[in-house]
């Protein structure tokens, strides 16, 4: 398990450019981050996300 100051210096040694953490705390080094659990799978014959109505879709 890495540190705080760990894992940031990994995420910049990395090139990342978008962090997926496990919960709003987690280090990203300022890099826009993604929670985990904000992940959206879509299923087997699920609609194509470019056919949602992003004006009722939560994505």
């Amino acid at each position: 398990m890495f540190t705080a100051t760990e894992a940031e210096h990994q995420i910049l040694d990395s090139g990342a450019v978008l962090v997926i953490a496990s919960g709003p705390d987690a280090p990203h080094a300022g890099l826009p981050m993604i929670d985990v659990d904000d992940l959206v799978t879509a299923t087997e014959g699920a609609p194509h996300r470019s056919t949602w109505d992003r004006t009722t879709s939560p994505c």
